[in-house]
């Protein structure tokens, strides 16, 4: 297959995976230092600081097709100029900082990167610099020759503070992996719904990061921020409640519709205003996304919805009844003021969808029963429905 060398797809992956790398090692590093914020694109691709001072820098390198990586490598050298400036800037803190190198790709045996490597036991700082400073003086590439000069420049005791500062992650998981590693972690968490919860919570999460880039919010996320959310998501996925998602809830409105749709035209048999007619809208899709998202995800119980919706039919069925008596022999106008009531009864009204009392959720729910011409609003709505079929 031809690939095509412009292609955005890798370095698009790589920021992705920088994301979601950042929300594993979030997870990862707040059961030991629940104190601790991470960040990205502040100090580092991923940052963990306390305090706003940095105390892991990580470098994400994600390859589509990981090789191997040896010690000649742009990414390595690429790496070293970045945190050799955070060196030079301040000797004394950087002393402090863990450097993280993680990379998909495989460090060579005989290369610095594998003597730096994290597994315990395997590290050898003094071959590592050997190696890189016979790298630093014997190479002749051109892209990596200012990242060389610039170690080189530093002290025989600051190679060495640096190197043994550095620490290197290799074949570490893919974009795809890293989600399962998530989920790993919590499986606890989410009775047995654990892709669904990562969902749900990667959905907030990557909000949170885009309005950290933006400026839109604090740039440092606290540790126990990303806890709270996860025992936020968590509540909905036990057995008395369902999860919400967070970007239906806050809808403040629905798609400009005109009158194909069954649920509209009824709402217009009735003459509501338009502030009405709009918050019917919304709460319809509200509901019908909300519920479809729960079918989709296999969190419902078998007749669930059914017997929602038939115990909203049949609340609706006694004041729909009581309509019916009073405007009997009522006007046009008696029974359009009667069938506002009616669907102002319907806005007001709120029965929990197991454990979610959102009143969108019954408001919507009696909308989409609206659609299927199951329940209506004017005295008269199947005739006039029948009508304006024909029409």
């Amino acid at each position: 297959m031809l690939t095509d060398k412009y292609s955005a797809a890798e370095p698009y992956l790589g920021y992705l995976y920088q994301g979601r790398y950042a929300l594993l090692r979030a997870l990862q590093a707040s059961k030991k230092t629940p104190s601790l914020s991470i960040s990205i694109e502040k100090f580092d691709d991923v940052s963990l600081e306390e305090n706003n001072v940095a105390v892991e820098l990580i470098q994400t390198k994600h390859h589509c097709t990981p090789g191997d990586v040896g010690d000649f490598s742009t990414d390595l050298w690429k790496t070293l100029n970045i945190w050799i400036d955070r060196f030079n800037a301040d000797p004394n803190a950087a002393a402090d900082i863990k450097f993280v190198l993680l990379t998909t790709s495989t460090a060579k045996e005989d290369s610095a990167l594998y003597q730096l490597r994290e597994s315990v036991g395997e590290r050898n700082e003094a071959i590592a610099l050997t190696k890189l400073e016979a790298v630093a003086t014997s190479s002749t590439s051109k892209a990596t020759a200012e990242s060389r000069k610039k170690f080189m420049a530093l002290s025989s005791a600051q190679r060495t503070l640096l190197i043994s500062s550095i620490w290197v992650f290799d074949a570490a998981p893919d974009i795809l992996d890293v989600k399962a590693d998530i989920e790993d972690l919590l499986h606890f968490a989410a009775s047995g719904n654990a892709s669904t919860l990562v969902s749900y919570l990667e959905g907030w999460w990557f909000d949170r990061v885009i309005q950290a880039l933006t400026g839109a919010a604090s740039n440092s996320i606290p540790l126990n921020t990303i806890e709270k959310k996860v025992f936020e998501l968590s509540e909905g996925f036990k057995f008395g409640s369902l999860p919400l998602d967070e970007e239906i809830d806050a809808m403040t409105s629905g798609p400009a519709l005109g009158d194909e749709r069954i649920f509209v035209r009824q709402l217009t048999f009735v003459e509501v205003s338009s502030a009405t007619r709009d918050a019917a809208i919304r709460d319809y899709y509200r509901a019908y996304t909300q519920r479809s998202r729960w079918a989709r995800e296999n969190l419902l119980l078998d007749g669930e919805t059914e017997r929602y919706d038939r115990c909203l039919s049949e609340d609706w069925g006694h004041e729909y009844a009581a309509l019916c008596e009073d405007t009997k022999d009522g006007s046009e106008e008696t029974k359009s003021i009667k069938g506002r009531e009616l669907l102002r009864w319907s806005l007001r009204y709120n029965r929990a969808f197991r454990g979610r009392d959102e009143r969108w959720l019954a408001s919507g729910s009696f909308q989409i029963l609206s659609d299927l011409a199951k329940i209506g609003w004017h005295p008269d709505y199947q005739t006039k429905l029948a009508i304006t079929e024909e029409d």
